[in-house]
């Protein structure tokens, strides 16, 4: 006969599951840490198997555990959702870094609020990487994915374009890489090194001992400098992509560089189904992939994008 399993002991599970830690689970289901034990061997003895490796005050999930988890974890994602509805939160925070909020990120929460005007949206900058935390915000747009706990899903591979302002390419025609040495390139250097290095080294050019460079320690000043006709700038390609769409800057034409970088909407899996997180995530989402599909800059070899590469 088709027996259910304890349905307290599976929400309990579901505690332990998600914190990998049983006093964390007593704390959130305000009960004590020996009632949880006492449901989890009351599962376990239903599945006849153990579902946690207990180790110290951790607990580890067993290969039953893992595929349970796998099981119950979207189950109670949506129970939890449909407590949502009636009570909707008419605000959300995003949290992501300034260059991909200021230059991108800005313009998209201003489509959002025209569509959804009952919605407010507060962008969190982050200088580093965004802390993923519900003090912080309840979206994340990071280069980390979250760990347990959070749903990540993948919004685009970065690709660092070459940008400048109209007013020092007048000529309107794609720039080779011959030419580069009329231009001061605008550096963005970090701990990984620059940014023109990868992108040099990456499309296998030596730079010319002559060349003109400026570098400042963040992406956001180069751009911004590039936009005020100082020189050349590799910038993210979606953070750009309604500045060249606007025309305050231009791609010069040379092929692009991945930065080996990838971008995540991220949230808290248990907040993934709360009425104005999902319509943000859905709509911000198809956004990004509609702009993909028009300008996908995923062309990173001279031949895909009709570039002459040479030495100089």
């Amino acid at each position: 006969m088709f027996r259910l399993p304890p349905l307290r002991s599976i929400q309990v599970f579901d505690a332990c599951a998600r914190h990998r830690c049983f006093s964390l689970a007593a704390q959130e289901l305000a009960i004590t840490q020996g009632a949880v034990s006492k449901q989890i061997k009351l599962l376990e003895s239903f599945y006849a198997e153990p579902l946690f490796l207990r180790q110290g005050a951790q607990v580890a999930l067993t290969a039953k555990g893992h595929w349970l988890a796998s099981e119950v974890l979207p189950i109670f994602d949506k129970l939890y959702a449909l407590g949502q509805f009636g009570t909707s939160k008419d605000k959300i925070r995003i949290a992501s870094y300034p260059s991909f909020s200021t230059r991108y990120l800005l313009y998209q929460v201003d489509q959002f609020n025209r569509l959804y005007p009952d919605i407010d949206v507060e962008i969190v900058l982050s200088v580093s990487h965004p802390e993923l935390c519900d003090e912080v915000a309840d979206l994340f747009i990071t280069v980390e994915p979250g760990s347990d706990g959070y749903h990540s899903q993948l919004l685009f591979e970065e690709q660092l374009i070459a940008v400048a302002s109209a007013k020092i390419l007048p000529q309107q025609r794609p720039l080779t890489v011959a030419e580069l040495n009329r231009y001061t390139l605008l550096v963005a250097s970090d701990y990984m090194g620059s940014d023109w290095q990868r992108w040099f080294a990456h499309n296998g050019v030596t730079p010319s001992k002559y060349q003109q460079t400026r570098t400042f320690n963040h992406v956001l000043l180069t751009t911004e400098a590039a936009e005020r006709n100082y020189g050349i700038a590799l910038s993210c390609h979606m953070s750009v992509s309604q500045d060249l769409l606007d025309g305050r800057l231009i791609d010069v034409g040379l092929p692009s560089c991945p930065s080996g970088l990838s971008y995540y909407l991220c949230c808290k899996s248990r907040r993934r189904y709360e009425p104005s997180i999902k319509l943000f995530a859905d709509w911000f989402s198809r956004v990004v992939a509609n702009q993909l599909r028009r300008h996908p800059h995923n062309a990173t070899t001279p031949q895909q994008r009709g570039v002459e590469l040479t030495n100089l």
